[in-house]
């Protein structure tokens, strides 16, 4: 496994210098209120994918993992998927083109412009989430790789047709986006192994199977892309669209802090189907006490990058998007989050018993961050979304520990990490509201108390297995602070 992640990993290392040249770039070329409005087209987009298309796709997941395991094929349960797919596509695509008038009135986007993206977009899209899910279930995570690389390679070769005036506005940008899915799509396609289609036909059994287990996940599947996109809406309903283009570039930064978890928690989602069919329900209790040592020294790691913030951010021309400085750090330091749920919540959709119940988990997270948003934004501008979007995946992270304790016989506790999460988020407030000497004091000072009582408490001990496959020097530091 780590062979391969290291393979995934350096294409989404790729990726992400792709994507730090366009966030570097961006602020030249496009002002924020044409990003704030390409951004809120390409959510309505993804939003509408994921409720009306998209939420049989974990299912796919769940059985053709197992199918591809004990069989060697999941043909019939991918042919059974893209017969969901175009059952349900000619109704989204009649209430996208429905719908595109008033959406575009609410976002200030041309109706037309909006109705042709969203009946292109929406079946592309949903396309490239189930050749990505088909690829998951048979061990292939182009999806998590190439494809992210495709996606951020045409977004970034949309800048220079809008410097050169070739054309101008969020349509260009949410052209190149919708390119780089297609492009994305058939790399993911390619990469498939022959044997995985052996059998592709569709079957009674395998579609009522699919729709069983997926019988409220699409709202589970709207809840968490609203999660990555509610705060725009917020945003643009309390502050307009330019603050909008801001956040919207704040988050993005912070999206490359994850660019590395994804793939990660792509892996483990086969994994955890695996240790399902074996009956393994101690994995899950492993599991746990390994990604809760990594959200300790996480947690650390981040305090002390988000302390020398300010400095950095001071040395670039960040013209009208320097109000997204705070935002990021607290965006960053509420990854430590995002981290501890990202990789737990696949052991959860591997277990068809528990699968319904992450509807609740995430309309839950979608509740908090909602109220934070409402009552924050209006009190401190764009800093409340970010704390929103904290408090709702720390939220997310308590339930799913605590769900998958109770099915595992057992698990640590997810408080004293949360406390340790919480801590980085305090730090990060700290640092945006100081000189950058004294934020990059904070931080480190803060990183090394982090460290220093996370190793008091035995949070670390869950790095022990890594011990001995680092290299001697690391080996030696992690075995001392898992002690």
């Amino acid at each position: 496994m780590l062979r391969l992640y290291a393979k995934v990993a350096g294409l989404r290392t790729l990726s992400m210098v792709l994507a730090a040249a366009f966030i570097a770039l961006l602020p030249t070329m496009v002002t924020p209120l044409e990003y704030g409005r390409f951004n809120l087209a390409l959510s309505l987009t993804q939003v509408g994918a994921a409720l009306l298309l998209s939420w049989p796709n974990q299912a796919l997941l769940r059985f053709g993992r197992e199918a591809y395991v004990t069989q060697g094929s999941l043909g019939e349960a991918a042919a059974s998927r893209l017969i969901l797919h175009l059952v349900l596509l000619v109704p989204a695509l009649i209430l996208a083109a429905s719908l595109a008038g008033p959406l575009a009135a609410w976002t200030e986007l041309d109706p037309d412009l909006l109705r042709t993206l969203l009946l292109l977009g929406l079946p592309l899209i949903s396309l490239s989430d189930i050749a990505t899910f088909l690829g998951q279930a048979s061990g292939r995570y182009a999806g998590f790789g190439w494809a992210p690389l495709a996606q951020r390679a045409c977004q970034l070769a949309a800048l220079p047709v809008i410097a050169l005036g070739l054309a101008s506005g969020w349509a260009v940008l949410m052209a190149a986006t919708l390119i780089g899915y297609g492009v994305g799509m058939a790399l993911v396609w390619h990469s498939l192994p022959r044997e995985a289609l052996r059998g592709f036909r569709p079957s009674q059994a395998a579609i009522r199977q699919l729709l069983v287990y997926s019988r409220l996940l699409p709202l589970a599947s709207v809840s968490a892309f609203l999660l990555s996109w509610m705060d725009l809406w917020f945003l643009r309903s309390l502050m307009g669209s330019e603050a909008v283009g801001i956040y919207a570039w704040a988050y993005t930064i912070t999206l490359m802090a994850m660019t590395l978890l994804v793939p990660l928690s792509a892996m483990l989602a086969p994994r955890a189907i695996d240790h399902r069919l074996e009956q393994d329900r101690d994995s899950g209790r492993r599991l746990m006490e390994s990604v809760g040592a990594v959200c300790a020294l996480a947690a650390a790691a981040l305090a002390l990058a988000i302390g020398f913030l300010p400095a950095l951010s001071s040395l670039v021309p960040l013209g009208s998007y320097a109000g997204a400085v705070t935002p990021v750090m607290l965006l960053a330091a509420g990854t430590v989050f995002q981290l501890g749920m990202a990789t737990v919540e696949p052991s959860i959709y591997a277990n068809e018993t528990l699968a319904s119940r992450m509807a609740a988990i995430t309309l839950a997270m979608v509740a908090v961050n909602a109220a934070a948003d409402a009552v924050l934004i209006p009190l401190i501008g764009l800093s409340g979304p970010a704390l929103g979007t904290a408090a709702a995946y720390g939220t997310g992270m308590v339930l799913v520990w605590t769900l998958l304790a109770k099915s595992s016989g057992g698990g640590p506790s997810p408080w004293p990490f949360v406390a340790l999460a919480l801590a980085t988020l305090a730090l990060a407030g700290l640092a945006a509201s100081v000189p950058p000497l004294f934020a990059a004091l904070s931080g480190a000072v803060g990183a090394i108390i982090l460290l220093l009582v996370s190793r008091r408490m035995g949070l670390l001990i869950g790095l022990r297995p890594l011990v001995s496959s680092l290299p001697p020097a690391a080996g030696r530091a992690i075995d001392w602070l898992a002690r």
